[in-house]
């Protein structure tokens, strides 16, 4: 049994269980909203571009502003695992400073702002609290980013 997001076999009942679930919740949307007789290219170039916008707001959590590429988390050093037909190369990203992000190749028509509330806890505020605590403990605080070409 396979699944979109979840391309490996399990012999995890539990996750066996929840793949038959989402396979069935996917296929109850497609009929509920008639999307049978949708090409599988459209339906993946929207599940893609999905994925993307999903890793671009981790690339943004996940790495601390103006990040060197070096440093980066290890799955975003190599860009961004989605392929469009179009773009030429694989797309990439990388902080230019405290509050811009370059995306190469760009995929939208123009430079935009995005704001993600956070919270940031130490590992050993984890350790002395515990994570719900240090979670509750902590200020939200907020990044203002710069998607640009």
């Amino acid at each position: 049994m396979s699944c979109r997001f979840y391309k490996q076999k399990s012999t995890d009942s539990n996750i066996s269980r929840f793949i038959s679930r989402e396979i069935d919740r996917q296929n109850h949307l497609r009929n509920s909203l008639e999307l049978e007789g949708l090409e599988e290219q459209v339906v993946d170039f929207h599940f893609n571009l999905l994925q993307f916008c999903d890793d671009l707001s981790l690339y943004i959590c996940l790495n601390k502003p103006n990040t060197s590429k070096e440093d980066e988390i290890f799955m975003f050093k190599d860009g961004f695992r989605q392929k469009f037909s179009g773009l030429r190369q694989q797309m990439n990203a990388h902080w230019i400073n405290e509050e811009i992000i370059k995306v190469s190749p760009f995929p939208f028509k123009a430079s935009f702002k995005v704001s993600i509330p956070y919270v940031e806890i130490t590992q050993n505020e984890i350790v002395q609290f515990g994570l719900a605590s240090a979670y509750g403990r902590a200020k939200e605080q907020v990044r203002n980013v710069t998607i640009s070409d």
